[in-house]
């Protein structure tokens, strides 16, 4: 009989002298972490140009959900920090990538492939810190696609006034 304890752990009931723990899941570091984390630069970036670069990269943008667990496990292993507004990479962050060797010289699907490689040499740590709130992700997601719909239009009027 095996029962499944904290999602986490089964517990083998067929030698009870043992009860044997085995691991069934442990959190690791996904490409999404590896794509959120390569698109924060050294400098720091807010919401807005996070979304642009990452939407730029996958087409899609993040929800809410995926974008906290992403931000509080890149924080919690201390790679990043932020207020409100801005996310930037710790010091340590910076010299721990200085250290790594970095191999790709392809797209920058190779390249993301490459951050994924560099995490899973860091320790997985989530942190309690608090959530971007839903109204702050949604003012920023907002502005993201007004700066969008900005340079289409942009781009529309230049293609027109062209021919």
């Amino acid at each position: 009989m095996t029962l499944i304890c904290n999602s986490q752990r089964v517990v083998d009931f067929t030698h009870p002298e043992r009860a044997a723990m085995k691991m069934i899941s442990f959190p690791q570091w996904d490409r999404y972490d590896a794509l959120i984390l390569y698109c924060i630069p050294e400098a720091g970036t807010d919401l807005r140009n996070l979304l642009a670069y990452f939407d730029s990269i996958d087409h899609s943008v993040p929800t809410l959900q995926e974008f906290n667990m992403t931000i509080r496990r890149l924080r919690g292993s201390g790679l990043i920090v932020n207020d409100e507004k801005r996310w930037r990479l710790t010091p340590e962050a910076v010299e721990r990538m200085t250290r790594f060797a970095f191999r790709s010289r392809g797209g920058i699907q190779a390249q993301v492939d490459d951050w994924l490689r560099f995490l899973k040499t860091v320790p997985l740590t989530a942190d309690n810190g608090p959530n971007l709130r839903l109204a702050t992700y949604q003012k920023g997601v907002q502005a993201y696609h007004q700066w969008v719909e900005e340079v289409l239009t942009t781009s529309t009027k230049r293609h027109r006034s062209a021919t």
